[in-house]
């Protein structure tokens, strides 16, 4: 492969990623201060109900989409003169299906009997959910385009009018109820910026073609089955614990996953830019789908794993400034939970890969084993072991996607090249160095950030884990950001 084009596509990667990696450090920073804010302001209890809250909602919300959102996004990047088509369509498509849920979810929690105050909050996430979910419409409109920075001032937009809410909810005084609230109406600032902007590049008139919404829901199917298996994997823990134990438990589980989830924004931002990118090189070019593959799984583990490994040791330090000593407990679940973090990144770009070769069934089988083995394993464990069950059942769980979509790439498209496996052998005993120091020295956690990156960059530098391409690669995007 020849280095310009290797250039070619890494500039095209880091100009889409450009604008949301700086949105999401902006969000990453806010999301921060607010599940501070939100977790030192409420009681335990409280905090659990808006994890399940949350966690029903989003599986609830799957249902506004359908899978339309990847399935319109992959359509668009391949053949821009369907977007007035789609989105004229889409639009009150996703507002009778979301009316729909939120009548369900209405009616589910009136014959589950649920106290007053969790049927307030979960509605109020409701309504949150699906403004996020036409967001979520437009944004994929904004993805095919590679017109990132308007997705990126979306949810910046989103971020800030969130923390300032909640500052204003605290206060006020008003509660849990206060917050909820504050959730929904910066979707709703969020959404009507969006909207605005979409106005001034495209036209729409809304349209009511039956038959055009029967196919799109049709051919999305997969794409919807997938998030649901996969939603349920990842959220069912949190709504089983709860449950099963109790709001306790479900906030302190929730505690240590939104770390977690601060640290998933990364990989969701990644896997948004390279999604319409591989699904164009699928009709273009293979060698391209392939590299930018093999490439962004050796990038990935570089990243995850002394991230993984630091988070490890200092959980119970990172879980003290955080929190109150409340959430004291959340430690040992972190501790769990930060391994999740590579498995997640892997697997996640591996759905892509597949879903952009129009593979999406395949993914749809795994992800549907995945679900009902999580769902299987959660039973088991949460019962026996609570919140470090759950913490357990979400890592088996993920290895066993990673196994399963890896064994199907390798046996059915093609295997990882002898010089990829030799990289990630490289930055594996990078990671163990990284490791045997922190735990040698076990210096403070103010300390053991400067160590942990000297050490790591420099057994990086001596493995000669990036190659030559990869520093023409840094180098000239170096060069063009001057």
């Amino acid at each position: 492969m020849k280095p310009e084009i290797v250039m070619n596509l890494i500039q095209t990667l880091f100009k889409n990623m450009g604008w949301l990696v700086f949105s999401q450090l902006i969000a990453n920073i806010l999301a921060f201060l607010w599940t501070l804010l939100i977790a030192n302001y409420i009681p335990v209890d409280n905090f659990g109900i808006m994890q399940g809250a949350i966690s029903f909602m989003t599986i609830a919300s799957i249902f506004m989409d359908v899978g339309m959102g990847v399935y319109v996004t992959r359509d668009i990047s391949r053949n821009k003169s369907l977007t007035n088509k789609y989105l004229s369509n889409m639009m009150p498509l996703k507002i009778t299906l979301s009316l729909i849920v939120l009548l369900l979810t209405f009616m589910i929690l009136l014959l589950l009997k649920y106290p007053i105050l969790n049927l307030k909050v979960f509605l109020i996430f409701g309504l949150q959910f699906a403004l996020t979910s036409m967001a979520s419409l437009f944004n994929g409109i904004f993805q095919a385009y590679e017109k990132n920075e308007y997705q990126a001032i979306n949810n910046i937009i989103n971020s800030i009018m969130l923390i300032s809410l909640i500052l204003a909810t605290i206060y006020l005084n008003t509660g849990l109820i206060g917050i909820s609230i504050a959730y929904m109406l910066s979707a709703l600032i969020a959404l009507i910026y969006s909207i605005i902007v979409l106005n001034n590049i495209i036209k729409v008139k809304l349209e009511f073609d039956f038959k055009f919404w029967h196919q799109t829901i049709k051919n999305s199917f997969p794409f919807g089955l997938t998030n649901f298996f996969s939603t349920i994997y990842f959220l069912v823990d949190t709504l089983m614990l709860i449950a099963i134990n109790g709001d306790f438990a479900g906030g302190i589980y929730g505690a240590a996953y939104k770390i977690i989830f601060v640290f998933t924004t990364i990989y969701t931002t990644y896997t948004i830019v390279i999604f319409p990118v591989m699904s164009k090189f699928y009709q273009n070019s293979d060698n391209l789908l392939k590299l930018t593959y093999t490439k962004s799984i050796k990038y990935i583990l570089m990243i995850t794993l002394p991230i993984c490994i630091c988070v490890n040791f200092y959980s119970k330090d990172i879980i003290s400034i955080l929190y109150t000593n409340e959430y004291a407990l959340s430690a040992t679940v972190l501790q769990i939970l930060i391994w999740n973090l590579p498995f997640l990144f892997l697997n996640g770009l591996s759905a892509q890969f597949l879903n952009s070769s129009s593979n999406e069934m395949t993914v749809t089988k795994i992800n549907l084993i995945a679900c009902v083995f999580n769902v299987i394993i959660n039973f088991i464990l949460i019962e026996k072991f609570t919140y470090i069950g759950a913490s357990v059942s979400v890592l088996l769980t993920s290895l066993l996607i990673f196994i399963l979509i890896n064994y199907t790439i390798s046996k059915e498209i093609f295997k990882i090249d002898s010089c990829s496996l030799k990289s990630i052998t490289k930055i594996l005993i990078a990671s163990a160095t990284l490791m045997t120091t922190i735990h040698i020295f076990n210096v403070s956690l103010i300390i053991a950030i400067p160590l942990s990156v000297l050490v790591y960059s420099t057994s990086i530098i001596l493995l000669k884990v990036l190659n030559k391409g990869d520093i023409y690669i840094l180098k000239e995007i170096i060069n063009k950001n001057r």
